[in-house]
């Protein structure tokens, strides 16, 4: 028990045993943990075989760009679920491996589209 601002005593809720939907909940919540922490160090020994300095966030975007061949970086961002700023910087990463490039959209003078290189889809 503590003390109110106003000096009346108020009871802080009692820890209880989960509910049986609780308990599943957690449960799923657990394995859900266990397979994100699974697919994170795969998508790295996945990225390390492509190149040893391939961040394992841009994995993902070599795999989308081998999926769709040209997109552009903003769909690139929204897929994977990232800002401008670092789709741009994970890109450029990207285009000093080699591994994608960028040409301008014909259809908007203002965007680029990324498309893997031929060392891209090699590896």
């Amino acid at each position: 028990m503590h003390e109110g601002g106003n000096g009346d005593e108020r009871r802080l809720p009692e820890q209880t045993a989960p509910s049986g939907a609780d308990h599943e909940y957690l449960s799923l919540e657990r394995e859900l943990t266990v397979l994100l922490r699974r697919a994170r160090a795969s998508q790295g020994e996945m990225a390390r075989e492509v190149h040893p300095d391939l961040e394992s966030a841009a994995y993902g975007l070599l795999v989308r760009l081998d999926e769709h061949d040209r997109l552009r970086a903003t769909e690139l961002a929204a897929y994977i679920g990232v800002g401008k700023a670092t789709m741009s910087r994970q890109l450029r990463a990207l285009e000093d491996l080699g591994l994608v490039a960028r040409e301008p959209d014909p259809a908007d003078g203002r965007a680029w589209l990324v498309h893997l290189t031929e060392e891209g889809h090699r590896r």
